[in-house]
């Protein structure tokens, strides 16, 4: 494997208490399924030299919070070797794909990808135009009358958006993005959305799983560069 990657772990866990109680709260009874293998895959991705120590057992370099080593039976190594790819989206589609396929002798203690993201598109600044994060992203085009942020979320977009720009949010610190917060057009959701205004050029961008939306991002961000020369930038 080139060792330039990014990667999954796939663990076999132990018949705890604590598993057991999350596969019923999943609608799975182990005992009456004839007691297959319980498998979780963990949503952080590694870069390759420490998923490449969890192959190897070290399970101090996991970061999971869902279970303690007491719960874990052993890493498959195999598996998580399949769960790799060259960038952080490639292996997450992977890792979806996989979890949605339908295995026998084994039981899941997540639920398969749900398809509730979307790609939202957001009126930058001028002044995002000097912003080195995002000059980066757009090197060769045009300046114009504004830039856009895109991004992908979970929630509708107005609730994002507001997670983004109001101070005021609970999130507003932890989930906000630091380049769109300070280059926003406008504190008003109205003013900034262009995701309408774009939606029919841009294909499906809504009923998407995580890694899906991500992959539409960088999609899009690439769409408005080289098809529009506008300048977009996304994290």
């Amino acid at each position: 494997m080139n060792n330039v990657y990014f990667g999954f772990i796939e663990l076999e866990l132990k018949p705890t208490q604590k598993v057991l109680g999350d596969l019923r709260r999943l609608g799975h009874n182990w005992v009456e399924l004839g007691n297959p293998k319980i498998l979780y895959v963990p949503k952080m991705c590694y870069t390759a030299t420490i998923h490449e120590e969890i192959c190897q057992g070290n399970l101090d370099k996991l970061k999971i919070k869902k279970y303690s080593k007491e719960d874990i039976l052993k890493v498959r190594p195999a598996a998580s070797r399949n769960l790799c790819g060259p960038t952080k989206i490639l292996a997450g589609l992977l890792m979806e794909r996989y979890l949605i396929q339908d295995r026998s002798r084994v039981v899941m203690t997540q639920r398969k990808p749900n398809k509730e993201h979307c790609v939202y598109l957001m009126r930058m600044a001028p002044s995002a135009f000097t912003d080195s994060k995002v000059k980066k992203q757009n090197e060769g085009i045009p300046m114009s009358d504004f830039a856009i942020y895109v991004g992908t979320t979970a929630n509708e977009r107005r609730v994002r958006f507001d997670q983004h720009t109001n101070p005021s949010n609970p999130k507003y610190e932890k989930l906000r993005s630091r380049t769109f917060a300070k280059h926003a057009f406008s504190t008003d959701f109205e003013i900034c959305n262009l995701t309408e205004e774009y939606r029919k050029k841009l294909g499906k961008i809504d009923g998407l799983t995580e890694y899906n939306a991500k992959a539409k991002e960088f999609e899009i961000s690439k769409v408005l560069r080289e098809n529009f020369a506008i300048w977009a930038y996304s994290n």
